[in-house]
């Protein structure tokens, strides 16, 4: 009588093969896990930098088409002395009058850094619409436009800023002079007393600087990953800033 033979193939892993397999295998994993982060951090810095250029872009963008539209928001004094168009101009803030088409007159806009210098600054910018009846313009009795009814609108946050001592704003005046921070002081009508348009036209020649500002250079640096900074520079001209009375 024939015997079966129940054993079938017995091949397999010994436990000392496992163990070297397991010991190679932690090997690889604990040298590449290195190269893995490293990558992995890189990629994240690298979209941070472009997050952060996008952020600066699209904010000197908004930045820009305000001043564009920056106006005078009343008209000159009995004695010719100009209403300017900022109330403030300095390298970190500006506040001033834009014509956006309001109905109840140009809009307040205020944009600053704080602090103004430091490594870690924060750039807001809100745009802030007139009370009725408040401004000088047509249909209106008001005679100098306030700001209290409605609500600041935040336009752009920015709570990585890195400008510290760089103006964000820089100010082109007629004549071809630039100021981090224009003269506040308006003592006759507008104009300058160069005599003629010219880059030599001094620094500080104007009659009041606040209204003679032709253009405004916005420089904004951002770094929203530690040790990849990224900006954007640009210079937006202003368009119309003389006072009208259908100014919106």
């Amino acid at each position: 009588m024939r015997s079966l033979d129940c054993r079938g193939d017995a091949d397999g892993f010994t436990l000392v093969e496992l163990a070297v397999t397991l010991a190679v295998m932690a090997v690889i994993i604990v040298t590449i896990m290195p190269v893995v982060q490293i990558f992995y951090d890189e990629s994240l810095a690298v979209q941070r930098t472009y997050n952060g250029a996008d952020e600066a872009l699209l904010t000197s963008e908004v930045m820009t088409r305000y001043i564009r539209e920056m106006v005078e928001p009343a008209p000159e004094s009995g004695t010719g002395v100009p209403v300017p168009p900022f109330t403030t101009a300095t390298g970190c803030a500006a506040t001033f009058y834009a014509d956006t088409g309001n109905a109840n007159g140009p809009q307040l806009v205020v944009a600053q850094a704080t602090p103004c210098t430091g490594s870690h600054q924060t750039f807001v910018m809100t745009v802030t619409a007139p009370n009725p009846n408040s401004c000088p313009i047509t249909g209106s009795t008001g005679t100098a436009c306030t700001y209290t009814a409605n609500a600041a609108r935040r336009t752009v946050t920015i709570p990585n800023m890195i400008n510290n001592t760089t103006p964000i704003f820089t100010y082109t005046l007629q004549g071809g002079s630039t100021q981090a921070t224009p003269g506040t002081t308006c003592t006759s009508s507008d104009g300058w007393s160069c005599t003629t348009p010219s880059t030599s036209c001094a620094a500080g020649a104007g009659n009041c600087q606040l209204d003679e500002v032709i253009a405004v250079s916005i420089n904004i640096q951002v770094d929203l990953a530690p040790g990849s900074p990224s900006g954007f520079q640009t210079l937006a001209y202003v368009i119309a800033p003389a006072y009208s009375a259908g100014a919106g």
